[in-house]
């Protein structure tokens, strides 16, 4: 037998399992992982093993250890909290964070520009020529507004009820001050130093409500409405002075009016009083009325004379207010004259004194007046205080009453009221 015959085969050793393999099982059931988490570390095993430069034995078992006792903690965590059903020491953790949403919402307030926007777009709205109703202007404010919150960078509202709750009151705060400043904008542009024509009285507005100029045709639609309001407001002038009921309003600059910014002394304001005596709530049934009478458009027949009847008395009174205090219009829609107007002329009426206690004949004329109360007409001519004033349109009044067929006044002396 040849040497190379006798030479013994070489020794195998029989195949083993990996022992990292077995250590990743033993470290998962040590740990109590999940299956999920033990295929995680085979995996990183795997990926190890796969590069062109393995990493060595002792690399591998150190680094699926670490992340084996990782994986533990972590396990350890999720079920303490499960255990507790999502409490934390005694703390509930739902419940606090709910109880935070709530106090953030109770906290929550409307930012600078979305208030700013809020006030722009009112004013937008009340001065809107074919606007006859305004106690509910807030209600036309909210319905553009939630067609496209993001327009009006107030996305961030609609949709949560406590948020839209305090934006509405912030709405009827904005338009009740808007409101109130162009009644305002109204009384001073008839009354006192400042007043104006219905001209200048539609582009100062326009300048401050409606944010631009008007086109010719705009000025005469924007005119339209602007000459009945005026008109309202000489036939109900004691509702001038009345503000609507609502809390203050100490951040709103709307106060100043578009004739100046000084108050007049006259049609001061008496005070808020309850909704449905105010002059806006007074206005939108003097209007509903109107329609109800003359159409529900201003191009109807009715409509188109009545505005054309205002036009003229709005001219007249305007014309006779800038020449002399004195020389007061009287309407066709009312047998009261419009002096200029004061508090007292409003509220102590009954304090002047009463000449209508001497009685004439009702053919008498304007000579067989007494002596006493034409000398007082005289000295009230002369003299440029309110109470004087006041005087003198009572004489007047008087001297109307006792017409004789020789007594001129000038204009309609119509002792009927052709308002709504």
């Amino acid at each position: 037998m040849s040497a190379g015959s006798n030479a013994s085969p070489p020794f195998e050793h029989p195949v083993q399992p990996d022992s990292v393999e077995l250590f990743i099982d033993t470290l998962s059931l040590q740990f109590g992982l999940t299956p999920e988490r033990h295929n995680d570390l085979h995996l990183l095993y795997s990926l190890g093993a796969e590069q062109q430069i393995p990493l060595d034995r002792a690399s591998a078992l150190t680094g699926i250890f670490a992340l084996a006792c990782q994986f533990s903690v972590e396990q350890k965590i999720l079920t303490a909290f499960a255990s507790v059903n999502g409490s934390l020491g005694g703390l509930d953790l739902k419940g606090t964070f709910k109880e935070l949403q709530i106090r953030l919402q109770k906290t929550w307030e409307i930012t600078k520009n979305q208030k700013e926007d809020l006030r722009h777009l009112s004013q937008q709205h009340i001065y809107m020529p074919k606007r006859t109703c305004f106690k509910l202007l807030h209600v036309d404010v909210e319905a553009e507004v939630s067609k496209d919150a993001s327009k009006y960078s107030m996305q961030n509202i609609f949709g949560k009820p406590a948020r839209e709750l305090r934006w509405r009151s912030e709405a009827k705060r904005v338009a009740s001050s808007v409101r109130n400043a162009f009644r305002q904008d109204i009384r001073d542009s008839l009354f006192g130093r400042k007043r104006c024509s219905l001209k200048r009285f539609t582009q100062a507005c326009a300048d401050k409500y409606h944010h631009g100029t008007l086109s010719g045709s705009q000025e005469v639609e924007y005119q339209i409405r602007n000459v009945l309001l005026r008109r309202f407001a000489y036939e109900n002038k004691e509702l001038l002075g009345k503000e609507e009921s609502f809390q203050d309003d100490t951040e709103d600059n709307d106060s100043h009016a578009v004739t100046g910014n000084k108050r007049q002394k006259g049609l001061k304001t008496v005070g808020r009083i309850p909704n449905g005596d105010d002059f806006w709530a007074q206005a939108d049934d003097w209007f509903e009325k109107g329609f109800e009478l003359r159409g529900q458009s201003f191009t109807t027949d009715a409509w188109k004379e009545y505005i054309d009847e205002s036009r003229s008395l709005d001219d007249e009174w305007h014309k006779n207010n800038g020449r002399s205090r004195q020389q007061i219009t009287d309407s066709s829609s009312t047998s009261d004259q419009f002096p200029e107007f004061t508090q007292r002329s409003v509220h102590n009426r009954s304090s002047s004194p009463d000449f209508t206690t001497q009685t004439l004949p009702l053919n008498s004329t304007s000579s067989s007046l007494p002596t006493q109360s034409s000398t007082f007409l005289e000295q009230s001519s002369s003299r440029h205080t309110h109470s004087s004033m006041a005087r003198t349109s009572i004489v007047q009044q008087y001297l109307y009453n006792n017409r004789g067929p020789d007594y001129q006044v000038r204009g309609n002396c119509s002792s009927g009221s052709s308002g709504v």
